[in-house]
C-alpha cells in the first residue's frame, strides 16, 4: 500500500489514512524498507553511521505501547529497546481494556478522543519518568563531582 499511495499523491499521505502527519516521499521509502527488514534498521545504522546499536546513548528510557497495536507490540518493543543496551530501560504495556472499549492501535493513543481515557496514565508516566530521570542525573552528578 505505501508504494501504491506515494505512486499516486507522491508523498505519504498519512493524514488520508488518519495515521498523523504526511511524510516526504524519501522518508516514507526508508520507513517502508525498515519495516519490511528483518533487522528494523539495523543495516541504515552500519552503512550511515558505521555502528549497529547507540551504544554511547545511556539516558533512561521509558517505552509505552498499547496492547492492540499491531506495530509495537511484545514482540518488537523489546527488539527497538535492544538498539540503546547501555541505557536503562523500562517498557509499560498499557492494556487496552482497562481504559476504553475503543480501538485505539500504533497511534491512537494521542487522539484527543482519549483525552479522559489515556492521556491521563501517559501524563502520570512521563512525570513519574522525569522524576526518575532526574534522580538517575543526580546521582550520575554526584558520582562525577564527589566520586560516590
Amino acid at each position: 500500500w505505501v508504494l501504491k499511495m506515494m505512486k499516486v499523491y507522491g508523498y505519504g499521505a498519512m493524514k488520508e489514512i488518519g495515521w498523523g502527519e504526511n511524510l516526504p516521499r524519501n522518508m516514507m521509502a526508508e520507513w517502508r524498507s525498515w519495516c519490511l527488514s528483518k533487522d528494523c534498521f539495523t543495516s541504515l545504522l552500519k552503512h550511515k553511521l558505521k555502528m549497529d546499536k547507540f551504544y554511547d546513548f545511556t539516558r533512561p528510557i521509558t517505552a509505552v505501547y498499547v496492547s492492540d497495536d499491531y506495530l509495537a507490540n511484545d514482540k518488537t518493543v523489546p527488539l527497538m529497546m535492544k538498539f540503546f543496551p547501555n541505557a536503562p530501560k523500562r517498557i509499560l504495556k498499557l492494556s487496552v481494556d482497562k481504559y476504553t472499549t475503543e480501538k485505539v492501535g500504533h497511534i491512537g493513543i494521542f487522539r484527543k478522543k482519549f483525552e479522559l481515557s489515556l492521556w491521563p496514565e501517559l501524563i502520570d508516566i512521563i512525570e513519574d519518568s522525569s522524576i526518575n530521570c532526574s534522580e538517575i542525573g543526580l546521582k550520575k552528578l554526584q558520582k562525577n563531582i564527589i566520586g560516590i
